[in-house]
């Protein structure tokens, strides 16, 4: 749902859309909200849709006779390589590149496909599983990966999410919408009929912090040799904004392109997908932290980010227990508190190995 419209809202006015697959899970009804004039939908499997009918919820199956929808049981990349449509919007739908089938919309190639067959202003929309801050490296590098590589093609990019992350691309010079105030007006002004997708919603999905961080992790991410081997580097305390960023772009290094664009023939996403899920798979005496937010993934022996964490034999060890570097008495105003009377004193006791850059410590 948080994909179609959030599709819907980045462009102004759209009438023209193309979605590749992903329709029976909701989506396809969701875009349907929206005043669209036409609605191409893209499924492969004509048994599923078959099967879905009568079978799946009321208003998805209604969503398929709606005189605007256009379905196409065909593959995704062939109807658009042979398409004369020009679209307003290409939302692409559909699982991680997992395999080579699927890598094959998430490539270099499709991207210029899709590219030639957006109208003026368009934008092409797709989606993948993602980690807080990218803490995982693997899916921080196919995450990177398809950012560049979506870079190679269209000079504006945005990315939006934090467990799912949302790309925006367009060939066009006209900003892609990160002011939540903006979508919220285009939203309450179509007044979506049954829609559950609420304003409020889209001022959670847009914190600026977020925003910022995310999008300089994929952009700055990828580019030495051994990036894909490297812990992955958060950036500055505070990232600059979204257009800071991108005028920035020509004082970066290059893209090193064998781990870190994705082609037809070179699919490197699929590796760093299965190298992301054989982490979670792997049999053994793996462990994962969770005592903070990074959620450490650790081998035997090693350590975790903040140095003072590590798997012993399988069994998680803190390499600091009562050994404080500070205990001290401090005003409750330096402290994340509410509640407390103005002036109050806290017992600050601290070990070494905090990983996180808290603002207000």
């Amino acid at each position: 749902m948080v994909l179609a419209h959030l599709a819907l809202l980045q462009y102004p006015q759209p009438q023209e859309v193309l979605l590749i697959g992903g329709g029976l899970g909701g989506s396809l009804r969701e875009i349907l909200r929206h005043p669209v004039r036409a609605l191409d939908y893209v499924e492969l499997d004509e048994g599923l849709v078959a099967l879905s009918r009568g079978r799946a919820p009321a208003k998805t199956s209604a969503a398929l006779d709606d005189p605007r929808v256009r379905l196409i049981h065909s593959d995704g990349r062939l109807f658009l390589k042979h398409s004369l449509q020009d679209y307003d919007l290409i939302i692409v739908d559909l699982p991680e590149p997992a395999t080579t089938e699927l890598n094959r919309f998430y490539t270099v190639e499709f991207f210029r496909e899709a590219a030639a067959r957006l109208g003026t202003a368009g934008v092409l929309v797709l989606s993948l599983p993602s980690t807080p801050d990218l803490r995982a490296s693997a899916i921080a590098n196919r995450n990177a990966t398809i950012w560049h590589s979506l870079k190679l093609v269209f000079p504006k990019l945005l990315v939006i999410g934090e467990r799912r992350l949302l790309y925006f691309a367009t060939g066009t010079d006209v900003a892609l919408v990160t002011d939540p105030a903006v979508l919220a007006t285009r939203l309450t002004d179509r007044a979506l009929h049954g829609s559950d997708f609420q304003p409020g919603r889209l001022y959670s999905l847009l914190l600026e912090d977020r925003l910022r961080r995310v999008n300089w992790i994929l952009r700055n991410h990828g580019r030495s040799g051994t990036a894909h081997l490297e812990p992955l580097s958060t950036g500055p305390l505070f990232p600059p904004g979204i257009s800071e960023q991108a005028a920035a772009d020509h004082h970066l290094p290059p893209v090193y392109q064998p781990y870190f664009i994705n082609r037809d023939f070179r699919p490197i996403a699929v590796m760093h997908t299965l190298m992301f899920w054989s982490a979670h798979a792997r049999a053994g005496q793996d462990l994962e932290c969770t005592l903070c937010p990074w959620l450490c993934r650790l081998s035997p022996g090693r350590r975790g980010r903040c140095r003072v964490r590590q798997n012993s034999n399988g069994r998680g060890e803190t390499l600091v227990y009562g050994k404080p570097c500070l205990v001290q008495l401090d005003p409750v105003e330096r402290k994340p508190f509410f509640h407390v009377r103005p002036g109050s004193r806290a017992l600050s006791v601290a070990t070494a190995g905090c990983p996180l850059a808290c603002r207000f410590c």
